[in-house]
């Protein structure tokens, strides 16, 4: 997708050590490698392509460290994040910058409501955790914007909030429930005017 003489890009990385992760598209399972010098293959638990999020399961014989969940509604333009990622399969490479913006819709999807940030994203950072300064997951990143596939600050990340309603439902049923009116817009033109109501085409809205 060309945008401002950019191209939107996502790359297949799923992130650093984080669980929920972006969408694994090519198979059921996923080989996860952990700090431990070792690798695992694990079922996909559940996943949302509306979201481009997955749930992995790890079954492991010790105590796994995790990170909690920030309230992403209560981050503002201007707060300090850090990025973790692979950025070209550099392990755990870690950045820094703040939101640059909120509710961004780039055209991705019908829930696109994402934060940017000016972090440096790269390919291979999709996935990775989106932390504020108390070391609360506040989102997922998931996208840059970028001519070349370097970073030119801008970064793409789904809000910890959204992430963690659909991380919840995958975690209980497997898949994501929602909910669908059914009603759409139209312009009201003189033929549609009768039989909208309002007497006159001018008090339409």
């Amino acid at each position: 997708m060309r945008i401002a003489a950019c191209h939107l890009r996502r790359s297949m990385s799923c992130g650093v050590g984080f669980s929920a992760c972006r969408n694994c598209r090519s198979n059921r399972r996923a080989r996860v490698s952990l700090s431990v010098p070792r690798a695992t293959s694990l079922p996909r638990t559940g996943r949302d392509p509306k979201t481009d999020l997955a749930l992995l399961k790890i079954n492991a014989d010790h105590l796994l460290p995790y990170v909690g969940w920030g309230d992403s509604d209560a981050a503002q333009v201007g707060d300090w994040v850090v990025v973790i990622g692979n950025p070209f399969g550099l392990d755990a490479t870690v950045s820094s910058g703040i939101i640059s913006g909120r509710g961004r819709d780039i055209h991705l999807g019908s829930y696109d409501d994402f934060l940017q940030i000016d972090a440096a994203f790269n390919l291979g950072n999709s996935g990775g955790p989106t932390f504020d300064l108390s070391g609360r997951v506040i989102g997922i990143n998931t996208a840059i914007y970028s001519p070349n596939t370097g970073s030119v600050g801008i970064g793409f990340a789904i809000p910890a909030n959204l992430a963690r309603r659909v991380i919840e439902q995958l975690k209980s049923r497997g898949w994501v429930e929602r909910g669908w009116l059914g009603v759409r817009h139209c312009q009201l033109s003189e033929l549609r005017a009768p039989f909208s109501g309002p007497a006159r085409l001018e008090r339409a809205t």
